[in-house]
């Protein structure tokens, strides 16, 4: 473990034990990192959420390498989109484009 020394008054001090540690502390308290959300945690309304906005990325990936569509998408920069993927994903989930 890593020497600390304070230099001035320090209210509180927070951290990992190392920097791929599960382990972290934060105003005298240790705290285990673990996943706190499993599968089974998830109501059936947010499973088929995930899955559907799966198959919505996927579609959109699909269409991003399509060659043959890659001029539909050309104005994503104007519609202010970071990418053309992003772009796309963002006309399927609000329903502006079919699957």
């Amino acid at each position: 473990m890593a020497k600390v020394e304070y230099i001035a008054p320090v209210e509180r001090a927070h951290g990992k034990v190392k920097h791929d540690s599960r382990v972290s502390f934060r105003g005298g308290h240790t705290y285990y990192l673990l996943h706190t959300r499993t599968e089974k945690d998830f109501s059936e309304h947010e499973k088929a959420y995930r899955r559907s906005f799966g198959e919505l990325t996927k579609t959109a990936s699909q269409i991003n390498k399509d060659e043959g569509r890659k001029d539909e998408y050309q104005d994503w920069k104007d519609k202010g989109y970071t990418s053309r993927y992003r772009y796309i994903l963002a006309q399927l989930v609000e329903g502006r484009e079919e699957v």
